[in-house]
């Protein structure tokens, strides 16, 4: 009989006669948990280490390190554990499965680090599996019992018996574990069945499916419907008689109207396969899949359903820090949140292929996959190497967030396997070897902002060769910005970014890497240990705790942008805005906003006060247009402070939020400082001091230096002193003048001697009746500086909160800036902010019984606390000593609070931060510098 394929449209499903049963599926029995929190005890023995050689219970799945058996080992310890863990389980087969005919049983594993022997009831269930990332089974039909007890054991040796697999998997950069660490489980299906369907699904509708048959006895009729995410058919079904000895059908058909899949409408549909007989259902699958279009273009980008996109990823590993590899359906997804939130549509599952309920969570919320086989800096043999890519693609292929297949990383490529991803994926998705140029895509790690740049300018000499040569390539470094200590991968990125986007070579990137991987330590207390600075660091914390770097590549990736066209970046009535995603409009993206005033700082009032609101949707602006946006106000603008707003998405998700001070706010420290201009003033001089009096406040100067070297209130002292000082080398005292009048006391301090300048600072105290003391500085700075500005001490132990109007809520550096916002912030013990506050407006710091405000009346002028403290901070957090820092380790004013007109940047593990592009270059400096500061002691309100 020859096969005939039949076209049919109709609106309803398959045929009614058709009769169904539960067993005509393929149906799953877990013998384990299904993830973390989700375990199943069973008998366990470790052979050494901790609680080694005592049968004793483990849960499944779980690391057994951290469980307590064996020992830690990160990948690139010279000594590594070789303990083996023996399991025993007991278990009976579903007694429903008793009743099914002609039924196969397969015993899977989703992964056991690393060789792992079975056996049921005694027999070996077969060879050996070797390779800890990858779904692996057996054929179990004949050596289970279907009625009464069965006995699964499993012998899992943490040391691989092949080289190749302790070289690709466990002599790496990471944590390195063993056990079952993801889910076991019975796998029933009829023998004659729908083994594997590949589907190939472009933007256009077209379709095409490459199914294989296993165990067909005689002829049957193959199956096929597309229905939509409502599980509504979509009114086609494809149908091939096929033959007893017929193993694989090629089916295809052009699907109108469906809609594309991609990052930005991740529109899912499903694939109904049946395979029949005689109006009887045999098997049934059920396939979930998208329909999308990715080509690589050289020279013009990587175009998604015929769009340029941009990938901006993040490297993420499988892992929690109480569980090593274990996680659960919700972990996973959470994370693909996590990256959502982060505004990025890419990431890569370094270093080896992820749980398929993070691809389930990517396919879902909309991320491009790399997909990765393991591999660090070496390879799997050829032999072990192409049995695992043929486990790792069958697995993988349907899903549409996977967009490239990894060979391995960094040198860990063996490129006798680069055919078979080839051979095996229908899709015929490029193939990448991260750290090289391989399928016409760069993929360098670590380049400095000069080697990207030199990479994507299409006028370099190289780029010009290669176009007139016909190898021109895109250029997509899969590792980037290593977010190791407090550059966190937001440093230094609005500048990469900025050359990737606008160049017709770039690609995007992905940076290194998404979560600090700390590990929980059983055998040391629940120590969170990242073994010094080598455990992978990233944009959040172990526990995916945000901070200053996750608002930082936030507000790099963000799709859409807000600023200010003033120059000191109030809002006026409008604002500019542009679209910067692939292929979504801004209109179906609401804009909230609140139009507030702000208290003064000495207030204890309600901090804020909203004077207006209002939602309204984003100005119909195409990818890549930009225009400006008024909020429709109908209250005076001069009587507020600040705006915020809010973009949101159809799903609900913030994609990103803003604030502009208006002038009213830019305008504070008059309003403020005037205030209650009143009372007595005395003026005396004891001991080389300079004490000046006004009512219960005192300020005292150093009569030699013009330094303040005491403020206090009520007789209580506050603890700041020894400022102002230039934060560079002077060669004189100053000359110091007093001069008192009625209603203020100046005390001024200028240079001496004849050359006086460059290098020197003069300024003048201002002490007036209210209690109000005004700092006047000013400085000339010639020279290109990390930092320059003005320092105080300031005692850290006597400071118990902070509240500030500046930039927050998290210190920035010079090259991490992106995503601060301009706003009211507070803080208090023990989470005060370390590290430079940006463009600040006022700043109230808290001590046990005093307040000080701080107004300053200069914009654009930043605040450092504690600066020299957060480093240290920084160096005890890594686990090494200053040695490990020599390329990030910024250069931080030796003051504990700094006014700076020039601020540091921060390096990365790989590179210094003069090498991550202009923002991280010294400032240049540009001749005399001002500064007007307001200060003021008042007690703490009860």
């Amino acid at each position: 009989m020859k096969a005939a394929l039949l076209l049919t449209a109709f609106c309803s499903t398959f045929s009614p006669e058709l009769l169904f049963a539960e067993s005509t599926g393929t149906v799953r029995h877990y013998l384990s948990g299904t993830g973390l929190h989700d375990e199943m005890e069973w008998d366990f023995r470790c052979t050494e280490g901790r609680n080694c050689g005592e049968w004793t219970t483990i849960p499944v799945p779980s690391n057994w390190e951290l469980q307590g058996f064996g020992a830690y080992n990160y990948g690139l310890d010279e000594e590594r554990a070789d303990e083996q863990g023996q399991y025993r389980h007991r278990f009976q087969v579903p007694s429903e499965w008793r009743k099914w005919q002609n039924r196969r049983v397969k015993l899977v594993f989703e992964g056991s680090m690393t060789d792992t022997a079975v056996w049921v009831n005694g027999k070996a269930a077969g060879p050996k599996h070797q390779g800890s990332f990858y779904r692996f089974d057996f054929d179990v039909t004949e050596l289970l019992k279907f009625d009464g007890e069965n006995i699964l054991e499993v012998h899992v040796d943490k040391q691989s018996s092949d080289t190749s697999v302790n070289a690709a998997e466990r002599e790496a950069d990471y944590w390195i574990f063993g056990g079952i660490y993801r889910p076991v489980y019975l796998e029933s299906s009829p023998h004659e069945s729908i083994a594997e369907v590949r589907i190939d699904a472009r933007h256009n509708g077209k379709i095409e499916l490459f199914i294989e048959i296993d165990g067909l006895q005689s002829p049957g009729l193959l199956e096929v419907q597309v229905k939509d995410s409502n599980g509504l058919p979509l009114g086609l079904r494809l149908s091939q008689e096929v033959e007893s000895e017929q193993l694989r059908v090629r089916l295809s058909a052009n699907i109108p109207h469906a809609r594309p899949w991609s990052a930005e409408t991740p529109t899912l549909y499903s694939l109904e396969v049946r395979l029949t007989r005689d109006k009887s259902v045999i098997h049934r699958r059920d396939i979930q899949f998208g329909f999308r279009t990715i080509e690589v273009r050289p020279g013009e980008g990587l175009f998604v359903n015929q769009r340029r996109v941009l990938l901006k990823g993040v490297n993420r590993h499988s892992f929690w820090p109480s569980s090593g590899r274990t996680l659960n359906r919700r972990l996973n997804r959470a994370d693909a949140e996590l990256l959502k939130s982060l505004n990025m549509n890419a990431v890569r599952t370094a270093h080896y292929p992820p749980d398929v309920e993070f691809l389930e969570a990517c396919d879902e919320l909309g991320l491009y996959v790399i997909d990765e086989l393991a591999g660090w800096h070496d390879a799997y043999d050829t032999v072990i190497g192409r049995r695992l890519v043929q486990k790792m693609v069958s697995r993988d292929h349907n899903h549409p967030s996977v967009i490239f297949w990894s060979n391995g990383n960094e040198g860990g490529w063996n490129t006798k396997l680069d055919s078979l991803f080839v051979e095996l994926d229908l899709q015929d998705r490029a193939v990448l070897h991260p750290g090289e140029v391989f399928s016409a895509i760069d993929t360098n790690h670590y380049p400095t902002f000069a080697e990207l740049k030199s990479l994507l300018d299409p006028r370099t000499l190289g780029n010009q060769l290669l176009h007139l040569i016909g190898k021109r390539r895109l250029v997509m470094p899969t590792e980037f910005l290593h977010g190791l200590y407090d550059g966190g991968s937001g440093a230094g990125l609005e500048d990469y970014w900025r050359l990737l986007r606008s160049s017709p070579h770039g690609a995007g990137g992905f940076l290194w890497a998404l979560f600090d991987e700390s590990v929980v330590r059983s055998d040391r207390l629940g120590e969170l240990d990242s073994d010094g600075n080598h455990a992978p660091d990233g944009i959040v914390g172990p526990y995916r705790e945000r901070g200053p770097n996750f608002t930082a590549v936030r507000a790099a990736f963000s799709p859409i942008t807000l600023r200010s066209s003033h120059p000191e970046g109030l809002f006026e009535g409008s604002l500019e805005i542009e679209n910067r995603f692939s292929r979504t409009d801004l209109s179906q993206y609401k804009l909230h906003w609140k139009l507030l005033t702000l208290a003064h700082p000495e207030e204890s009032v309600d901090p804020t006060q909203v004077l207006a609101h209002g939602v309204e949707p984003g100005p119909f602006l195409r990818p890549g247009d930009s225009g400006t946006w008024s909020p429709r106000l109908d209250v005076d603008l001069t009587s507020a402070d600040l705006l915020r707003v809010q973009a949101i998405g159809p799903s609900g998700r913030e994609v990103m939020s803003w604030s502009f001070p208006t002038q009213k706010q830019h305008q504070l420290a008059r309003s403020v400082v005037i205030r209650g201009d009143s009372g007595s003033i005395d003026l005396n001089s004891v001991e080389n001091r300079i004490v000046v009096t006004t009512g219960e406040r005192q300020a005292v100067f150093d009569a030699n230096t013009g330094l303040l070297i005491k403020m206090s209130l009520a007789d209580t002292p506050y603890p700041i002193d020894r400022g102002p000082r230039l934060l560079a080398e002077t060669s004189t005292l100053p000359s110091i003048t007093i001069h008192r009048s009625e209603t203020q006391v100046d005390i001024a301090a200028n240079p001496s001697g004849e050359g006086s300048g460059a290098g020197e600072m003069s300024w003048r105290w201002s002490i007036f009746p209210s209690g109000w003391v005004r700092l006047k500085y000013r400085y000339s700075q010639t020279r290109a500086a990390d930092y320059f500005g003005i320092g105080f001490d300031l005692d850290p132990r006597g400071i118990r909160g902070i509240r500030w109007f500046g930039l927050g809520p998290h210190p920035i550096w010079k090259n991490r800036r992106q995503g601060a916002a301009l706003d009211l912030w507070s803080a208090s013990l023990p989470y005060l902010p370390k590290g430079i506050l940006g463009s600040v407006r006022w700043l109230l710091l808290a001590s046990a019984q005093l307040d000080l405000i701080m107004v300053v009346e200069t914009p654009g002028i930043d605040i450092g606390l504690f600066q020299r403290q957060h480093l240290e901070d920084l160096l005890d957090a890594s686990g090494v000593d200053a040695g490990g820092l020599e390329n990030a380790s910024p250069n931080v004013a030796d003051a504990d609070l700094t006014f700076l007109h020039a601020i540091p940047a921060i390096g990365t593990k790989f590179h210094r931060a003069a090498e991550l592009g202009p923002q991280s270059l010294p400032t240049e400096g540009l001749g005399l510098y001002r500064g007007s500061i307001w200060l003021r002691l008042s007690a703490v309100p009860e």
